[in-house]
């Protein structure tokens, strides 16, 4: 009967010591409460997880289109950075234009006269009737160059200066002197120091040389042939 008295005194006494524990952490709890400080705890409460939002139709179709519009915006700062960055490169000069330049350096001089209409008409027409004028003006040169080389001879030898052609590439000759290689009825070949191929001209387009004077033998001399006869 002792035994059972002492167990039930033991459990009263227990309960009394949790009882005191609580009140001793309320206690503890109440005098932080009044200094300001958080109750301490024994484990550290979980973030609470974000709320999704829910995006009605029209508002989705709205960021859609926003970044539709973003995309093409920075498509075009793209071009025109591009555009911008070969605009402050040089020019570079049409492909081929060495040749052009080179044929055009090798063209004889114009008149005056002659720049004049040149002007004008490439003011005036078309480049179709520039061509077709210009073949004209060709046909023309080559028919009066025939006729008029038709009544003149060159012979084998003889000394000539090239005055004119009707060809592009022979216009570096004009002006040089040569000597006939061959000729026939309108043409002829020039041999010319300096170049190895002949050039092919109209009789028309070179003037003979004239030959150099003869110097006269001093007074009470005789001539150079008359004293090798």
């Amino acid at each position: 009967m002792n035994a059972i008295d002492n167990t039930g005194t033991s459990q009263n006494d227990q309960s009394i010591g949790a009882i005191d524990q609580a009140l001793a952490a309320s206690a503890k709890r109440q005098a932080a409460k009044k200094n300001g400080a958080a109750p301490a705890t024994s484990e550290a409460a979980p973030a609470a997880a974000p709320k999704r939002v829910i995006k009605t139709p029209e508002q989705r179709i709205e960021e859609a289109k926003k970044r539709e519009e973003e995309r093409a915006q920075r498509k075009t700062d793209r071009q025109a950075k591009r555009d911008e960055a070969r605009a402050a490169k040089p020019a570079a000069a049409p492909a081929h234009m060495k040749k052009v330049e080179k044929a055009a350096a090798a063209l004889p001089a114009l008149s005056e006269d002659a720049k004049a209409f040149f002007e004008e008409a490439k003011a005036a027409l078309s480049s179709n009737d520039l061509i077709a004028l210009s073949a004209h003006i060709q046909l023309h040169c080559r028919a009066s160059a025939t006729v008029e080389s038709s009544g003149r001879k060159l012979t084998v030898g003889q000394a000539v200066k090239i005055t004119t052609t009707d060809v592009a590439a022979y216009a570096k000759f004009i002006g040089k002197e040569g000597t006939v290689a061959k000729a026939n009825r309108v043409r002829c070949y020039i041999a010319v120091p300096g170049f190895e191929k002949l050039v092919y001209l109209h009789i028309s387009d070179v003037t003979p040389c004239e030959a150099p004077a003869q110097e006269s033998a001093p007074e009470g001399e005789p001539a150079a042939e008359a004293s090798a006869a």
